[in-house]
């Protein structure tokens, strides 16, 4: 480790200056007393820090016309744009720069949005144009629905225990996840669902509703399913027989479920790892209701298996029961023999308030419904939430029931009034009177104003391997729930219903925003020390604005990098460095690495000089404009390679230079509308802050990558005090939690 070099060179310095009085004294580096100092504050540095919130990913995206495609991403309540490629066409592989902690993310292909994950492949090659969203709801009468009852299909529950680890009952949270508002564009194809799942006390209809072809304001609704009318049966007792299955080089699936503490024996720990205590090693102090997973990559993995590691772990709890879940990716191709006997099982119907407590070794029996709608027409799902019926499956009569209010899953339906045509009735009045902004928890869900009618939700979940699609309806009403004790509601989930793999409808549109404006790049932070002789930890010295925006457009492929100067807080002249390649898009060629000096002495973007610390007190917020330049495809703030690489750097290449006041730069020539250095200054007094994987290879920060509107601390300021839990993310480069805990008074205005 670096700090050992640096205590056995202090040893070393020690001996020479005891050896004679008469030599001059030597003096330590700026950057060698930094860490020192570092180590002692903080103590236990996690010797795998990177000191930086961002992670590298793609996302591949099939079209069959040139098409324009956005990557999209919600962090913490707010959408942002993290690429823009114009006219892409056939696959495209396209690089992707994310806060840690966020895999979802959104493709929008010519303005149809289609939910995904990192590392994914979207195919919207049979997707049609734009959904249109509708402004009222009148009722019309149309035969463009086809549907039919399948036989009884026998499935695991470990697929809905998988889903509530993320849409967690009795979680508003659920509102900022997955997708919360959605309809069809028809392929002609026959598509098959499941009724899967409730936990409610009310009884539904479901149907599906078609929109007029030439006015979007009428629709024909098709009742389709009658929940708890026997057609649910369980067993925790069945077994089914598989004989192989392949497993693929690279494919992450499922390997084992269980509980307890004790390892399976075909799990092998990796890399020295001690699994005596794995539990609280890689999940230390979680409660029973945290779920949380681990990532892992082949270099990093801490279990291995015969033919490949566990790539991720997952904790989570149903029912106050704990349960863990391994994956596997596979580094070789190999057919898994699975034998189990065959056993039918004992069925009953389900609950009827709860159908099932879901896990291993439950299994349902349930009946499916295909439908088939022509090329082109548009649809959605609904309930009706039924009255009148008598709560008992033998006696259960669809011809008795009534129903109090209807809700779809496109949320702008609900918010305008629906009148049922035989009695006229308005059916959702008590939806749009209430709506989820009126409740307490609204402010910390995470959800968008776009979502305070939205009744339905659209998700993922894995099971063996296989990737099914569950939606859902939330069965109670904003206005109703505030008189329930734990004043919830809007899970989304009270029944659900299941996509076979495959099997899901194409074009899913995302109609959350339908005249979205214009998303914003997401905006990363830099913030260094400028290692000027205080060691304040406030992290001002240099503070900046940086997008970095993949690109696509006239067959060019690059990075567009916008960096805005936002504080400059020591006294010493400083400069914000680049180191790495650029991109000529008039002539579309890259130059050499070279070392760019990014706009200029940074006091001076302010229209200030050094010795004048700026934008580090409160109430002070001067303007500096935006340096715009061009990298090659796939540059990445995050970082990208265990060793130091100067071509792919970690902090996107970003570093800063200082030096001591009448010690100007020289050597600085021009390119590509940028300044570089054609040699590097050296000597006492010229302090190069660098990444944690610079040559150096250090492992004090430095210069911190962070994530958009993160707030520096004012001048002589700790960071410790401005960010309380701090010292847990210098312990455990996981715990990247520590920027949601503050303490205003030592923190920057807003900006």
């Amino acid at each position: 480790m670096q700090i050992a070099r640096l205590l056995s060179g202090f040893v070393l310095l020690s001996s020479l200056l005891l050896q004679s009085c008469q030599q001059e004294p030597l003096r330590i580096t700026a950057e060698e007393e930094y860490i020192r100092e570092f180590y002692k504050t903080f103590k236990n540095v996690d010797p795998d820090h990177d000191w930086n919130l961002a992670q590298k990913s793609t996302v591949t995206v099939k079209t069959s016309v040139p098409s324009s495609i956005r990557v999209l991403a919600d962090v913490k309540g707010t959408r942002y744009l993290f690429a823009d490629y114009k006219d892409a066409q056939g696959t495209t592989e396209i690089p992707v720069t994310l806060p840690k902690g966020v895999s979802d993310i959104i493709v929008s292909v010519n303005g149809q949005k289609f939910p995904s994950t990192l590392g994914a492949t979207v195919d919207a090659t049979s997707a049609k144009s734009r959904i249109i969203n509708g402004s009222e709801d009148n009722f019309t009468t149309g035969d463009a629905l086809e549907w039919k009852i399948e036989p009884e299909t026998v499935f695991p529950t470990v697929v809905m225990q998988d889903y509530l680890a993320t849409y967690g009952e009795d979680d508003p949270k659920n509102l900022s996840k997955g997708t919360n508002s959605f309809y069809f564009l028809a392929d002609g194809k026959e598509h098959t669902f499941y009724p899967f799942y409730w936990q409610t006390n009310r009884e539904h209809c479901l149907g599906i509703y078609v929109v007029d072809d030439n006015d979007v304001s009428k629709i024909t609704l098709h009742d389709l399913y009658y929940s708890k009318s026997g057609e649910l049966f369980v067993s925790t007792d069945h077994r089914t027989e598989i004989k192989e299955r392949v497993r693929k080089v690279g494919v992450e699936m499922l390997f084992c479920d269980f509980t307890g503490s004790t390892i399976p024996d075909d799990i092998k720990p990796a890399n020295n790892f001690d699994a005596k205590d794995w539990e609280n090693t890689v999940f230390p102090g979680v409660a029973w209701n945290d779920n949380i997973t681990k990532y892992y990559t082949a270099e990093n993995a801490i279990f291995k298996t015969e033919h490949g590691y566990i790539s991720r772990i997952t904790h989570f709890c149903i029912d106050y029961k704990t349960f863990y879940r391994f994956f596997e990716t596979p580094t070789e191709e190999y057919t898994e023999i699975v034998n189990q006997e065959y056993v039918e099982g004992t069925w009953a119907r389900a609950n009827k308030d709860k159908s099932y407590s879901s896990g291993p070794g439950t299994y349902v029996k349930t009946r499916g419904i295909t439908y088939k709608l022509p090329v082109g027409k548009r649809y959605g799902f609904y309930i009706k939430a039924l009255t009148g019926i008598k709560n008992d499956y033998e006696d259960f009569d669809p011809k008795e029931a009534k129903y109090d209010f209807i809700v779809f899953s496109n949320s702008n339906r609900n918010k305008v009034p629906f009148y049922d045509p035989i009695t006229n009735e308005d059916k959702n009045e008590n939806i749009r009177s209430t709506s989820w902004m009126d409740m307490e928890w609204w402010d910390t869900s995470g959800a968008s104003e776009l979502d305070k009618y939205a009744y339905a939700s659209w998700g993922k979940a894995q099971m063996y391997g296989l990737k099914y699609t569950m939606f859902g309806f939330e069965d109670w009403p904003a206005k109703s729930t505030q008189n329930q004790p734990n004043n919830i509601g809007a899970d989304l989930n009270d029944i659900m219903f299941l996509f076979e793999a495959g099997e899901e409808p194409t074009g899913i549109a995302d109609t959350k925003d339908p005249d979205p404006e214009p998303e914003k790049p997401y905006t990363w932070i830099i913030a260094a020390e400028d290692l000027g002789g205080s060691f304040d930890w406030d992290f001002n010295d240099l503070v900046a604005e940086v997008q970095l925006l993949p690109v696509s457009e006239d067959d060019k492929e690059y990075t567009k990098v916008t960096v805005k100067p936002l504080a400059s807080g020591g006294f010493r002249p400083v400069y914000l460095m680049y180191t790495g390649k650029t991109y000529d898009v008039e002539n579309n060629s890259e130059t050499d690495v070279k070392d760019y000096i990014v706009g200029g002495e940074f006091h001076s973007l302010f229209g200030s000089s050094h010795g004048n610390p700026i934008n580090v007190s409160k109430g002070q917020k001067k303007q500096a404009g935006e340096i715009v330049f061009y990298t090659p495809k796939g540059h990445t703030m995050a970082k990208p390679h265990d060793k130091y690489d100067k071509e792919n750097p970690n902090m996107g290449g970003f570093w800063v230079l200082s030096c001591e006041e009448n010690k100007p730069l020289s050597g600085i020539s021009a390119t590509n509308g940028l300044q570089y250095l054609e040699k590097i200054p050296e000597g006492q007094g010229i302090n190069q802050v660098g990444a944690p994987d610079s040559n150096k290879e250090l492992t004090s920060p430095q210069i911190m990558c962070l994530e958009a509107g993160w707030r520096w601390p004012l001048e002589m300021k700790d960071i410790r005090h401005a960010y309380t839990t701090f010292e847990s993310w210098v312990t455990d480069a996981t715990k990247t939690e520590w920027v949601n805990t503050y303490d205003e008074e030592h923190l920057i205005d807003k900006y």
